[in-house]
Parts: C-alpha cells; sequence; structure tokens
C-alpha cells in the first residue's frame, strides 16, 4: 500500500465526501518533438510516422527512468502502468497529525487530527519494527511539549488535559507513519490530460468549495446558484459561478514553480474513493 499527501483542506473535502478526483503533475513533463524526430521507442520510425498516420501539429514525448516512452497527438497514447498509480491500488492518507496522549504500560498513544479536529480514542500500537525505540521517542518529545504548555504533573507522574486539547506538537503529513493514518483510498481510475482541460464536473470532484450564491434574471423571475472559493484570499470568499475557476486558485495556491495553471502541465488525473482499511 502506497501513501498519499493532502492538506487540511483536502482532507475535510474527503471526509466531507466532495473530493474523489487528485491531480498530480507528470514527471518528466512530455516535451515537443520535431517533425522527422526518430521515435523514442521505435529505433526504425520516426514522428509523423507512426503507426502509419501523418499529421500536422505538436506531437509530445517523454521519456524517463520510471517511464516507457508515450506519445501524444490529439488523443493521449500512455500505458497506464507508467503512472505512479494503478486502478486498483489502495492508498493511505498523509495528514497533519500528534499525539493526543499516552498510555505507558501498553507503549501505545492516542492520535489528534489537525484537519477536523478529530481525536481518536482508541489506543494504537506503534506499529514498525522499532516500536519500542519510537515510542520512547514520541514519548521523549511529547513531554518536552507538555512542560513547555506549563502543565505539571499528578502524585502518580501523570498529565491531564481535555480531548482535542493536547499540547503536543503537530506534525507535518510527511511525518505521519502508517499505523497512524485513518482514512484509506481505492483508485478507481487514471486518466492523462492536461491541467487546464479539466471539466466543471471534474473541477467539482477535485473538492472545490461552494457557498453562499447569486440571483441573476432568468426570464421569469429570479434563479439561484452557488459561489465557488477562492483558494487564493486570506479570508475565505466565494466570488465564483465557474469550478473550474475556484480549482485554478486551489492548485495555484500549492503549486511548484512551473507548474502552475498558466504553464498547463501534464497531469495525471486520478479518480478514487474511499474505502475501510
Amino acid at each position: 500500500m502506497k501513501p498519499i499527501f493532502f492538506n487540511d483542506e483536502m482532507v475535510r473535502a474527503i471526509l466531507g465526501g466532495r473530493k474523489t478526483q487528485t491531480r498530480r503533475v507528470m514527471k518528466p513533463q512530455p516535451r515537443v518533438a520535431r517533425f522527422g524526430e526518430t521515435h523514442p521507442t521505435r529505433p526504425n520510425g520516426v514522428i509523423g510516422h507512426v503507426d502509419g498516420a501523418l499529421g500536422g501539429g505538436d506531437y509530445h514525448v517523454w521519456q524517463g527512468p520510471r517511464f516507457q516512452a508515450g506519445l501524444t497527438h490529439g488523443g493521449v497514447y500512455l500505458a497506464l502502468n507508467q503512472c505512479q498509480y494503478q486502478p486498483g491500488d489502495r492508498l493511505w492518507v498523509r495528514e497533519a497529525w500528534r499525539i493526543g496522549a499516552w498510555q505507558l504500560w501498553s507503549e501505545a498513544v492516542a492520535i489528534d487530527y489537525r484537519a477536523d479536529s478529530f481525536c481518536r480514542r482508541e489506543w494504537i500500537r506503534i506499529g514498525d519494527d522499532d516500536a519500542g525505540e519510537a515510542f520512547d521517542k514520541y514519548l521523549k518529545q511529547s513531554i518536552a511539549d507538555v512542560k513547555a504548555a506549563g502543565l505539571s504533573a499528578d502524585a502518580d507522574g501523570h498529565y491531564h488535559w481535555k480531548a482535542g486539547e493536547s499540547p503536543c506538537r503537530w506534525r507535518p503529513s510527511i511525518h505521519m507513519p502508517r499505523w497512524a493514518s485513518r482514512i484509506t483510498l481505492e483508485i478507481t481510475d487514471v486518466r492523462v490530460q492536461r491541467l487546464r482541460s479539466i471539466s466543471e464536473d471534474d473541477a467539482r470532484a477535485e473538492g472545490v468549495e461552494h457557498d453562499g450564491g447569486w440571483e441573476e434574471p432568468d426570464g421569469e423571475g429570479f434563479t439561484e446558484g452557488f459561489g465557488f472559493r477562492d483558494y487564493q484570499t486570506d479570508e475565505e470568499s466565494f466570488p465564483y459561478r465557474n469550478p473550474c475557476t475556484s480549482f485554478k486558485t486551489l492548485w495555484d495556491s500549492i503549486a511548484k514553480p512551473g507548474t502552475l495553471w498558466r504553464d498547463n502541465p501534464w497531469v495525471w488525473a486520478n479518480s478514487f474513493q474511499m474505502v475501510e482499511a
């Protein structure tokens, strides 16, 4: 089972049932090939004579250590086994978390999740080959966090706080171990496309949030519609009528240089569903 990272916004969208797709930048990106260039998988073939076809426009070719070469022209020719994820794969979600409490005698912990402030009440045993050492590390760090928060132990050496108010540090998603994960996803479909070719339905499936609304004349009165969120403002606002515009702001709020909306990179469009672990 492979891990997949999501920020707090997207974890809430998954838990709320809004998010059933995620787009990930294809690495390496395809490059535009010159007409007459040798086809990367056919030593005796050239671009423009693929499968006997001859056409104008740009072809795109990519090749890398994890990829067999592929070719696109209009549609997409690409084996799905080149993608990091496959239909049927199960993924465990990494998200921001912290130690909510600990139990010394069983070397177990309770977990808080930042996205929705959910507190798991069951004790979770640390599940790796060095569980004892890992527990000792988390215990040492947590006690330091508790003391830094000004809390003192009782006569039995126990610290006390309300559920959800743990003084322990928040840990980023990249540091979430498998045993602490609460969400499991199953890949149902994988497609290849340009980022900006996303449809309105797919933008909604990416989990963009909607709220508020507007009214406009429809010939017989007024019709109402939802406003979609702008993710690039400090305050929550929902000014957009088109979910694709909202998705653009969501993408640009987290994308790295060279992969912004204006760059229109090639992406893997992964569809998924939540399943029991």
